[in-house]
């Protein structure tokens, strides 16, 4: 199976190899990587050879000129899509600037994650283009930010590409749960919804045992995120990042004390990073990706990589996508996070037991109305509907300083791409 990874260069891609080179695979598999940056994926593909049995998994390396990445994803089967259009400065405006205007910042949620579509979709659409032309019928996976938007955007666009975005928090936070109780996280069952990164559990059961109940019992009256009182509230148990939603002034506070940014970080620990790749010790390289853990690899990226290659996995899936893409009865263009499997060559949707709360259904309408102005803002380059999806998000409570947040966005994806 050829599996092009578009943004090969990310210093953190070698954690993929690094997990598959502990799983048994159901057959070869070849990777190429495509990079702006060819020496820095070539660094890249160099350390990964030493983590999988070369026999079983082979790793090229192409840039994103017009001669070399058409050829790199001709006859792909997958294209994982990890790029960061603007790198790391980028990054450190989405994640800084909302600040400004007392709100929470993200990379991909809020105003932020806004400020990051504006700026990815023309590049974005390019790519797209590309992979339509060498390999359309290609599976496609977004794990560039912001998910839900830049899915929703594609599909409009390019309806017969088969867009899908992919998040291991959900999978990864049910597992948190099930360890806590002591209980083994396939044997149970649960009704999820959300979007990408802002979902709940309201329901996990085993057999006759109400999970989130013994959760919250567990919990007791211990701080942190979310607490027994917040789930209460909830009817269910939220992700990490709706802690943005829930307490925003503390998150805020806690945002406007910090001296560096995670892009900042993330942008030394790059430079360390190629550093000790470039040495080629094994030990060092192994001691490097520990700081820069990368769960979504070994927790959904490469778990689904071994499902499509023929793998038998239980494992379920958090897919970003249209709803009518697994199931008949939905129509509509609105993308959802949906727990699903890979079975017998196809996608299974996992469907809930029972209603989605009250509360969880007016918060997620929230978001998702959001999302959907945001998307059209994004498709029409359109400024008075960017404007009114500043406006419509659940977080912008001061509406004086909508045209500023505005003038930012647009602002920096021109002096970024000069567009």
């Amino acid at each position: 199976m050829k599996i092009a990874v578009v943004g090969g260069s990310a210093q953190s891609t070698p954690h993929l190899f690094l997990y598959l080179g502990t799983q048994s695979l159901p057959q070869h598999l070849h990777f190429v990587l495509i990079a702006r940056d060819r020496l820095k994926a070539e660094a890249i593909a160099s350390v990964s050879r030493t983590l999988v049995c070369p026999n079983l998994v082979t790793i090229e390396v192409a840039s994103t000129s017009r001669e070399e990445i058409g050829p790199a994803l001709a006859g792909a089967e997958l294209v994982l899509i990890q790029a960061r259009f603007g790198g790391n400065a980028a990054r450190h405006f989405d994640e800084t600037f909302p600040v400004k205007f007392g709100l929470c910042s993200d990379e991909g949620l809020g105003v932020g994650g806004l400020s990051a579509a504006w700026r990815v979709w023309p590049p974005m659409r390019a790519l797209l283009g590309l992979i339509q032309d060498n390999c359309g019928t290609a599976r496609i996976l977004m794990l560039s930010s912001p998910v839900s938007i830049l899915v929703r955007a594609a599909g409009v666009v390019f309806p017969k590409l088969c867009v899908l975005g992919v998040c291991e928090l959900p999978w990864t936070t049910l597992k948190q749960i099930c360890e806590l109780l002591k209980t083994p996280p396939n044997a149970i069952s649960f009704d999820y919804t959300g979007v990408n990164h802002l979902g709940w559990f309201y329901g996990i059961h085993l057999g006759s045992r109400d999970l989130v109940h013994e959760y919250c019992d567990v919990l007791g009256p211990e701080p942190g995120f979310p607490t027994a009182e917040r789930i209460r509230k909830c009817s269910g148990v939220p992700l990490k990042y709706l802690r943005l939603h829930y307490e925003a002034a503390d998150v805020l506070k806690e945002q406007r004390k910090r001296k560096q940014s995670r892009a900042q970080v993330l942008q030394e620990l790059s430079s360390l990073a190629f550093s000790s790749y470039a040495a080629g010790d094994c030990k060092v390289v192994l001691d490097t990706l520990k700081e820069r853990p990368a769960p979504w690899y070994e927790h959904c990226v490469g778990p689904l990589i071994l499902a499509l290659a023929g793998e038998r996995l239980r494992t379920p899936f958090f897919l970003s996508a249209r709803s009518s893409e697994f199931d008949n009865e939905w129509t509509g263009t609105d993308i959802f996070e949906i727990p699903c499997r890979y079975e017998s060559g196809s996608w299974r949707r996992i469907r809930p037991t029972r209603p989605v709360p009250l509360h969880i259904a007016e918060t997620l309408r929230s978001f998702v109305e959001y999302e959907r102005i945001a998307a059209a803002a994004v498709l029409g380059r359109d400024s008075s509907l960017l404007e009114k999806a500043i406006r419509t998000h659940p977080w912008t409570r001061d509406h004086a300083v909508v045209c500023n947040i505005q003038q930012e966005i647009e602002g920096q994806a021109a002096a970024t791409f000069g567009a």
